[in-house]
């Protein structure tokens, strides 16, 4: 399932992998304003429920979580949501894990 989500000129899409992860892309060119709304969103799906891991990486992030007690609809719907609102620009430097403030 691909879910595209209009904003601010960028195209957020997301693909399930498998039952377990959700991989949500920006088309290229990398940007530092697009890298840092995908690290804001790391950050708020590190909190989410059942959610296992989440890998960044460059223009995208894929969310690995718990097949049996989460659902893929469910993440799909929290991205949807938090992705308009995700404007924030993260002061401080990524370390892989997490921003440092």
């Amino acid at each position: 399932m691909e879910i595209a989500l209009p904003r601010d000129n960028d195209l957020l899409t997301m693909h399930a992998l498998g039952e377990a992860a959700l991989l949500c892309q920006l088309p290229a060119p990398a940007s530092l304003m697009q890298q840092q709304r995908i690290w804001a969103l790391v950050e708020q799906a590190a909190q989410w429920p059942f959610v296992q891991e989440v890998l960044p990486g460059m223009n995208n992030l894929t969310l690995i979580f718990d097949a049996g007690r989460g659902d893929i609809a469910d993440y799909e719907l929290r991205v949807r949501k938090a992705w308009p609102r995700n404007k924030t620009v993260l002061p401080g430097r990524y370390t892989g894990r997490s921003v440092l403030m």
